[in-house]
């Protein structure tokens, strides 16, 4: 019998992917690629490089690294062959297949192979209907899975049993009995809460007694009023915002969870975004020791006396600074802006640089992020949708609203820069600069500011326990 040839041209990519890894120990994968390796060494093939995405569902629109970085290599030519154990480990979305069909029609050297199951050739007209079939029916084995889901979610809503998950703070595992300890910490957290009104007084606490969450982390707020302002706790069952009385017993009473719910949605509570607003250096001063951008704090009401910029170092607010960098505010406002306009009156080429084609330049930006905006606000709603559908965990659901939530943040704060940076555009066509600076209100000049600098560096004190201004701390990095 004649030997199988070796051919070195198939560059092969095994891509392995299992759902659901529940104890994470990667057998369904391990399996995959043991069958998928002695299938290329058969063949004689190249292997280049093993693919895995471990417990990462492919009909729920996760992202999947992996695969990802498996169709750049196929596109870039550094593989050209994808072996996988079954088809539908490689793709479960009609999306996924058009999209690996496109690259085909551009790199026609692309092949697939499948070691178990349907092998489908995906370069010819019948092999691409055959496995447009496939995806359809496995699309419509996934909705009807999801559909049994989400009945079987509102039916354990309805008796107020919980729906599974990871073990909740204050109940053992199970979640229908309450675990007494952490129960009585739970009790503590809200009555210091509702005391001080600070979720951040919590967390200090909870780390001062070295006390861990459930799953064995640290506390952040968020943690913190996760679990307070949880229905869980005082003996509901939340589905979809419905409150349903719970099978399990309640920790605290419904008057102290409502209660805590009230602080915590009240607008008047003290923000970020309102601390930043009355700080001039906020976003651009960054600590000179370890990099950290420093965040404005003070001791009392009188920010001109008492407000510095800190690099801090505060596990409940999740600030990892060194925490050994400190400046009055007054100390650095003041410098900096005095060597900003000092620039701005001496520099004429660089303040013609500013102002020229500026405005054109800042209505097209101001155009593609509006459009930026819209997408954003789109995906938001979409992933709500899927998160009611019950294609989304809630787990899930809220990582994907924190990315783009906090990725609408970034384009607002861009949006108001260019908003601000208007009147700042005014300015600098001014006479008299420090007139037109006085004139401006706190916005319009982090406007100017950031049109002048890069970054402020505070460094550590060259003489420890002096209280008294050095400017030889304060390193100012120019925009060119």
């Amino acid at each position: 019998m004649a030997k199988t040839k070796s051919d070195p041209s198939r560059r092969v990519g095994i891509y392995c992917r299992i759902s659901d890894d529940r104890d994470g120990s990667e057998a369904g994968v391990e399996r995959q690629e043991t069958l998928c390796r002695e299938f290329v060494k058969t063949k004689k093939w190249s292997l280049v490089q093993v693919y895995t995405d471990n417990d990462i569902s492919a009909s729920k629109g996760k992202v999947r690294p992996a695969h990802k970085q498996l169709l750049e290599d196929l596109t870039s030519g550094y593989i050209n062959t994808i072996v996988v154990w079954q088809i539908d480990r490689l793709y479960r979305r009609p999306i996924e297949l058009e999209s690996l069909l496109e690259l085909m029609k551009t790199h026609p050297n692309i092949h697939v192979v499948a070691t178990a199951g349907h092998d489908l050739r995906l370069d010819t007209s019948d092999g691409q209907t055959m496995a447009r079939v496939l995806v359809a029916l496995a699309k419509r084995e996934t909705d009807m899975l999801s559909q049994r889901i989400t009945a079987k979610h509102l039916e354990l809503a309805k008796a107020g049993l919980p729906h599974g998950g990871a073990r909740s703070f204050g109940y053992d595992k199970g979640h229908m009995t309450i675990n007494k300890e952490e129960a009585k910490i739970i009790k503590k957290m809200v009555k210091l809460f509702l005391a001080t009104k600070s979720s951040s007084a919590v967390v200090r606490w909870l780390h001062e007694e070295n006390i861990k969450t459930a799953q064995g982390n640290l506390w952040s707020r968020k943690t913190v009023t996760d679990i307070m302002s949880n229905p869980r706790i005082a003996g509901f069952r939340s589905h979809h915002g419905v409150l349903t009385k719970a099978a399990w017993p309640a920790i605290i009473s419904q008057d102290e969870w409502e209660e805590v719910k009230t602080i915590l949605s009240d607008p008047n509570r003290k923000t970020m975004e309102s601390t930043a607003r009355k700080w001039l250096m906020v976003g651009i001063v960054y600590c000179g020791n370890c990099g950290h951008r420093m965040t404005a704090m003070t001791r009392g009401r009188k920010l001109d006396s008492t407000g510095s910029y800190a690099c801090r170092k505060d596990p409940a607010l999740l600030m990892s600074g060194c925490g050994s960098v400190r400046m009055f505010s007054k100390w650095i406002d003041d410098f900096v802006t005095e060597s900003a306009l000092y620039r701005l009156k001496s520099d004429k080429s660089f303040l013609k640089g500013l102002t020229k084609n500026k405005n054109s330049k800042e209505n097209k930006e101001q155009s593609d992020l509006l459009k930026q905006m819209n997408i954003t606000n789109l995906k938001l709603g979409e992933i709500q949708d899927w998160w009611l559908q019950e294609v989304y965990s809630k787990s899930e659901y809220e990582r994907a609203r924190k990315i783009l939530v906090a990725k609408q943040e970034t384009i607002q704060r861009q949006l108001e820069r260019i908003e601000a940076s208007k009147p700042a555009g005014i300015m600098l066509g001014a006479l008299d600069l420090d007139k037109a600076w006085e004139e401006r209100n706190l916005a319009e000049k982090q406007a100017l500011l950031k049109l002048v600098i890069e970054k402020v560096l505070i460094h550590k004190s060259l003489s420890p326990g002096r209280n008294t201004f050095d400017s030889r701390r304060i390193e100012i990095l120019w925009r060119e």
